[in-house]
């Protein structure tokens, strides 16, 4: 009997480890300016003491096989984070970020995105599949 309670709570144990999402894993570490953030993931900038987490996506880019006038875009929400910082941000981008407010001034620095993905269509909504490159600038 003693050795079932054991091998239960052990069973719960791992069920409990193995369901931790990769945010529980921590921020990769980034030296530098410049990083390729994928959804839900975390990336720490030591070079400038920020962190930067990509939250949410909201995406209104063009449909495949629809003829549309303008592009779209996604609002990219990113929670950055650091000393005396802690905020949320929404920026827009699509191919080509014209009059899309792609940055903002956080502290003494300028976070901006670009290159946002995916940019086939038929993955638009797959958000495992969503990444942008972020520049702290």
């Amino acid at each position: 009997m003693k050795n079932q309670f054991f091998v239960f709570l052990f069973a719960i144990s791992m069920a409990s480890f193995m369901a931790c999402d990769k945010n529980n894993a921590g921020p990769r570490e980034q030296a530098g300016s410049e990083a390729l953030v994928a959804w839900e993931e975390c990336v720490d900038f030591t070079d400038h003491g920020l962190t930067v987490c990509f939250e949410d996506v909201l995406e209104y880019r063009c449909p495949c096989n629809v003829d549309c006038i303008w592009e779209g875009a996604m609002d990219i929400s990113l929670h950055i984070t650091g000393q005396n910082i802690d905020t949320l941000i929404t920026l827009s981008a699509n191919s080509s970020s014209e009059n899309l407010v792609s940055s903002a001034q956080i502290g003494a620095n300028t976070i901006k995105i670009e290159n946002p993905l995916p940019s086939a269509c038929n993955d638009f909504g797959d958000l495992d599949k969503y990444k942008v490159t972020v520049k702290v600038l």
